[in-house]
């Protein structure tokens, strides 16, 4: 294989790179092949671009093989742990027999040597001439559609991915974005390919303007910029812009191999797409003059309707936990996980979060981990001290969430709290280096929060059916409390399966710290009593014994949960601390049937579980009417 030179560049390059490393070869039968290994993750995303033509198995491994279109072109996805994605590429090479392959790419923790031989056996499927597309592009030419909001889009043909100056359109269109919209809110600009032809297109909306009269002043705006020189301070911002986009792999590697495979498959560089481009302020001024200056680009105006109108971990005082572990790259993740606070409390805390994180141009994660709440961010590693203060931030300044009335009181009887304490909390720091300052960053930003808001309590016993008479539809919601354990686990989202499927029913985790606990609801239209019997009915239905389909679905919504990229993996490590259980794909793995039915048929009756509820009560029954009795006729 012709991959040992261009796999030695890569390494050379590796330290300038977001993710850890990039190898690039080509197998003998001529098939591009790059291998993009990203730290901390637990997949291994596999992208193909196909041709139009040929079957593409449904499944491989164990997992499901995702197929989308990319003019012009297919691409095929599969997302597998690290352990399964050599096993699985071996399957592939001999299920796609002679459909044609174009390009491979491989996004995951996963170095290049374990993957070369596997990934070198799609060559035998082959690599078909393709047909190049003519691109063209009118210039000059205005079209205008009817859409819900007023809107300019202009289109300026640009070099394809074959073309080396492919590479540093990103950072022409962060410097172009960020002189245009001072005077031009909201503008955008974006590197798009399509049906293999690339454009630099702005996208400027116009809410208090006519979209014909913007797209002059655009134009005249556009010219004016290219024309000035280009200034340091703004093109050092538009490479810090392009640099954070490049982290996209951390929440989002099955995206960013479908991107990559495509590109590859064009003719263009894996490698390229993921460096920094130190591009001097002379050289970004001639390319964007070579491109834009003299055209006019075609344009498309969207008009509305006009109408009249290093290892480190600390318990703090306050009782939260702080981890900080290495983590390879030039990426910082910090996680947060949520658990003994009521839902409307975490939802506030966390949402606000990510709202503020992502005005910072920073990924965000959001999940749920059996009931705790968790929430990630990815950030430039620099940021790190940044991203802990605006998490510390949020928690104490987010305002109290609005708590549903039988959800309240069903946390009431859980023990949690309503507001952020310290020992409902734990964080999870990445960091590429100090990682002691990390930790000494977080203990000072969040050893503000309060104390003691965490209380371990059994459920109350006494009458399982607390009623609330009111008007309107009758509601009710049950608390489960379930054993700690794996198998529980697996039971908890067998069952949550099996009353999906039941009419006006929903189901959550909902757990305190170091317990299970799941919550069943349902709403009717008739009374308290009549929905409590048709829930009743639903439970006894969920609880039959499982099948060894149903059991793997609840496995894999599990794991899907739970396990992840870098940012639901460090969140999955923060909530860890409130998990009774060691929640690893091997251990859910070996939970069997039997283990599952033994938890399923162990679980109290809905008669025995402690119901919340809210509605009318039934009609009182009619009295019996009073007849006339009928006189003697006299003799």
């Amino acid at each position: 294989m012709r991959w040992l030179a261009t796999g030695l560049c890569c390494v050379l390059s590796a330290g300038s790179i977001s993710a850890q490393a990039v190898s690039e070869f080509t197998t003998e039968a001529g098939l591009p092949v790059a291998v993009v290994e990203t730290p901390g993750g637990d997949l291994e995303h596999l992208g193909l671009a196909l041709l139009p033509a040929g079957a593409v198995p449904e499944g491989l491994a164990g997992g499901a093989v995702e197929v989308v279109p990319r003019p012009p072109y297919r691409v095929a996805l599969l997302s597998l742990s690290a352990l399964q994605a050599p096993l699985a590429l071996a399957e592939l090479a001999k299920a796609l027999g002679g459909s044609g392959v174009l390009a491979a790419v491989a996004v995951g923790p996963l170095p290049a040597r374990e993957l070369a031989g596997p990934l070198g056996a799609l060559a035998a499927a082959g690599r078909p001439p393709q047909r190049r597309e003519r691109c063209m592009l009118a210039e000059g030419r205005v079209e205008v559609v009817r859409g819900s909001e007023d809107a300019v889009e202009l289109a300026f043909a640009a070099p394809g991915p074959a073309d080396p100056r492919f590479d540093l359109l990103p950072v022409l269109a962060a410097w172009l974005q960020g002189g245009l919209r001072p005077a031009f809110p909201g503008l955008r600009v974006d590197v798009t390919n399509t049906q293999g032809c690339t454009t630099l297109t702005l996208l400027a909306p116009a809410p208090e303007e006519e979209p014909r009269t913007l797209l002059l002043r655009l134009r005249r705006a556009l010219g004016e910029q290219l024309l000035a020189p280009v200034d340091g301070a703004a093109l050092a911002a538009a490479r810090e812009q392009v640099d954070r986009r490049r982290l996209r792999w951390s929440v989002d590697g099955r995206g960013v191999a479908a991107d990559l495979v495509a590109r590859l498959a064009a003719g263009g560089s894996v490698a390229g797409s993921l460096a920094s481009q130190w591009v001097d302020a002379e050289t970004l001024g001639a390319l964007a003059r070579e491109l834009l200056s003299g055209h006019a680009g075609s344009a498309r105006l969207s008009e509305r309707e006009r109408r009249g109108v290093g290892e480190f971990s600390e318990t703090l005082d306050n009782g939260a936990s702080v981890a900080v572990h290495p983590l390879a790259g030039e990426v910082a993740a910090v996680a947060v996980a949520l658990a003994g606070v009521t839902p409307g409390t975490a939802a506030a805390s966390l949402a606000a979060l990510a709202r503020r994180a992502a005005e910072r141009g920073w990924f965000g994660f959001q999940g749920d981990a059996l009931g705790v709440a968790t929430a990630a961010v990815a950030a430039p590693a620099g940021d790190a001290e940044a991203a802990l203060e605006l998490l510390a931030e949020c928690l104490t300044t987010a305002p109290a969430g609005e708590e549903d009335p039988l959800a309240a009181r069903a946390a009431e009887a859980l023990g949690l709290a309503r507001g952020v304490r310290g020992e409902a909390l734990a964080v999870s720091v990445g960091v590429p280096e100090q990682a002691e300052e990390a930790g000494e960053a977080a203990a000072k930003f969040l050893s503000g929060l309060p104390a003691t808001g965490v209380v371990s309590q059994t459920l109350a016993t006494g009458t399982p059916l607390r009623w609330t008479s009111t008007e309107g539809a009758a509601r009710i919601l049950a608390v489960v409390e379930l054993p700690p354990s794996a198998a529980t686990a697996v039971a908890g989202e067998l069952l949550r399966e099996r009353l999906r499927t039941a009419p006006g029913v929903v189901t959550r985790w909902q757990s305190a710290p170091g317990r299970l606990a799941l919550l069943v609801g349902g709403t009717g239209e008739g009374d308290v009593p009549a929905l409590d019997s048709a829930l009743a009915a639903a439970w006894q239905e969920a609880r039959q014994s499982p099948d060894a389909a149903a059991l793997a679905r609840a496995r894999e919504t599990l794991l899907a949960a739970l396990w992840g990229d870098l940012l639901a993996a460090t969140a999955r490590q923060a909530a860890s601390r409130f998990l009774p259980f060691l929640a690893r794909p091997e251990l859910l793995a070996q939970v069997a049937p039997e283990e599952v039915a033994t938890v399923v048929a162990g679980l109290p009756s809905w008669e025995q579980l402690l119901r919340f509820a809210s509605g009318p009560a039934p009609p009182p029954p009619a009295k019996p009417r009073r007849g006339v009795r009928e006189s003697r006729p006299r003799r």
